[in-house]
């Protein structure tokens, strides 16, 4: 749940943000007039369940910024894959389950991150190859320090952050 509630922080600062159509009545034009009006619109007549399908119908212009969404749904997979790989490494060390499931979770973010973006894709092999080299540098041996997890795991949120940038540029 921390996971999607620290992803979800993205949404949250760029409603906040000056990408919007400014308001009516403050130097605005008409075209972002009828913008919000659209806006307000949709808040106050919720489609009835017939049209339960059209998306448009239940998510209404200028709601959430589409950059937004994507850089949450970003963060969300691969921080999820992040703890994974931290709980191979200090707490479920050693245990063959969290290690296939880190690889496999890794794995599928790297075929998904390819079919998505190119950048998603090298960022998510990165990812995939930190998840399998370090744990099999350590395999054998006493539990590694958690520095050693710690400093690879803020590189690579780096890393994940540099890409959501490429890819979400609007949020810069």
């Amino acid at each position: 749940m921390a996971v999607l509630a620290t992803s979800m922080m993205t949404v949250v600062i760029a409603s906040f943000g000056d990408r919007l159509p400014p308001l009516c009545g403050a130097g605005g034009s008409q075209v972002s007039c009828d913008a919000v009006a659209q806006y307000r619109q949709g808040i106050r007549a919720l489609p009835d369940w017939r049209s339960w399908a059209d998306v448009q119908a239940w998510w209404p212009a200028y709601s959430v910024p589409k950059a937004a969404l994507t850089a949450a749904i970003v963060f969300a997979l691969t921080q999820y894959g992040s703890v994974l790989f931290v709980k191979t490494m200090i707490r479920e060390y050693g245990k063959r389950s969290y290690l296939v499931a880190s690889w496999v979770w890794h794995a599928a973010l790297a075929i998904t991150g390819f079919a998505v973006n190119m950048w998603l894709g090298v960022v998510a092999v990165v990812l995939l190859t930190r998840s399998v080299a370090i744990p099999l540098r350590f395999r054998g041996q006493r539990r590694p320090r958690p520095m050693i997890a710690g400093v690879t795991e803020a590189m690579c949120l780096l890393l994940v952050f540099i890409a959501v940038i490429i890819i979400c540029p609007h949020l810069a």
